[in-house]
Formats: structure tokens, sequence, C-alpha cells
């Protein structure tokens, strides 16, 4: 798998020992000690009201432009953990750029991104997770499931384990086995893989690009319910479609 670079001391506890009370020695007719109530503490007047958290991902106005020109401008969006995020167009709309420079892969030229309360492109990368962007990130077509699993290990510096990356692909039901080739797999089960090797990385946002690109409605319809399994664990998922009318709880069009 390719991706483009861009590149207290813990204190120890204190030993703490807790010396019990050694009762004096009293007569049995000895009387009892009072021991006086404690009133009440008043109630704060000034309790304050806890601060209202924004959304956990939040672009507004971004712009970013290629080789050839403006590739998306204007672009808005925003979401929270334990949703999804659609981001629909014909395939030069932009939607593969809108994507990297959410995860902080794509330096845009102007707007406001920030996730988690980040807003440094470095700190952001680190949040989201982005399997796959062709061809900017692609896995080789003669490498294996194993192959990729181990080379994500790697690449994220563990954070994604191989055991955890191929429990997710037995969970997702891919159909094939962990010696297959990249370049034989479905356009199907290369999806289910992706969603494996993204969710395994434990972020809390994750990026799938193309989601449905090449498959029929039914095929879809499965992929984002693997997508939304994902999400209902706590996960952001932000994902770019060709459907118009995708499942998500947030869509944003394209044009």
């Amino acid at each position: 798998m390719s991706e483009p670079n861009d590149r207290t001391d813990e204190g120890q506890a204190p030993d703490e020992t807790r010396q019990m009370p050694t009762a004096a020695d009293e007569s049995d007719d000895a009387p009892a000690a009072e021991v006086p109530g404690t009133p009440d503490a008043p109630e704060s007047e000034d309790t304050e009201e806890p601060e209202e958290q924004g959304p956990y991902l939040k672009a507004d106005n971004l712009k970013a432009h290629g080789h050839h020109g403006t590739i998306i401008e204007k672009f808005s969006v925003s979401g929270d953990k334990g949703q999804i995020v659609a981001v629909t167009g014909n395939a030069d709309t932009g939607r593969t750029t809108a994507l990297l420079s959410l995860s902080g892969r794509f330096q845009f030229d102007t707007g406001v991104l920030t996730v988690g309360g980040e807003d440094n492109q470095r700190a952001i990368r680190q949040l989201c997770a982005m399997p796959t962007a062709e061809p900017a990130i692609h896995c080789d077509e003669y490498h294996t499931i194993r192959d990729i699993a181990l080379e994500t290990e790697i690449a994220t510096q563990k954070r994604a384990q191989r055991s955890e990356i191929e429990n997710w692909i037995s969970d997702l039901g891919v159909s094939t086995g962990a010696r297959t080739l990249w370049g034989h797999l479905s356009q199907y089960d290369k999806k289910l893989v992706g969603i494996a090797l993204a969710a395994a990385e434990n972020t809390p946002v994750i990026m799938l690009d193309d989601v449905d690109a090449g498959l029929d409605v039914a095929e879809s319809d499965l992929i984002f319910g693997a997508v939304r399994s994902v999400a209902d664990r706590d996960r952001l998922v932000v994902v770019s479609c060709v459907r118009g009318n995708p499942p998500a709880d947030t869509v944003i069009a394209l044009r």
C-alpha cells in the first residue's frame, strides 16, 4: 500500500499508608462522644452550564486546486461520531479530493477544517483512517489480502493489528481467503476489505473513497450496511459515492 508523503514521563503514584486510629481505653460506663452533624453544603448559585460541543468534524468553505485548476470550492460539511456523511457526485466533481482534504492528506488553499478539536494537518491525519483513494493511495494488484494486512500494520505503526484486520474481514463476510490477490478480488470484496483495513485502525474518523463504485444497487446497499455497522461503534464514517441517494445521515452533492 502506498500513500503520499506530507509530511511525562509517567509519574509513580506515591506510596500511601493509611493509619487506622487506635481506640483509647475507656471504662464501660463512659459516655459516648457526640459527633456533631455536618450541615448540607449550600448549593452554588454560580453553577456553570456545560459548554456546548461542536461537531467532531467541521469543514467550512474549503477550496483546493490541482494542476488543471480548481477541484473543490465552497465545500462545507460537518459530522459527529456515530454518523455517516456521504459526498456524492460525478467522477469529475472532486469527491476524492474532498475526502483527502478532510483527512489531512491534501493541502487545501483556503477554508477552515477541524477534526476532534484539531486544526493541524498532521494531527488530523492521525485521527482519520483512509485505506484507499485511487490513484494516490492504493493496494498493489499482486499482493495478497494477507500481504496488505501486514503492510497496513506496518504503515500504521501497528495501530491496525493484522489480527484485528483479519477479524474485521471475517466479520464483514469477505468471500475469499487470505491468499487471494487484490487484483483477483471482486469490486464488492475490495470494498469490504477496505472497510476492514480502516476499521482496524480504531481511529475516530474513517474515510472511504468510491465506496459504491462498480457495484449494483443490491451490493451498494450491503456495503452501506457494513459502513453503518462501523459507524455504530462510535465512529464518524465519511464516504464518497456515485449514487445520489445514499443511506447516510448527511449527504453533500458536488457538481
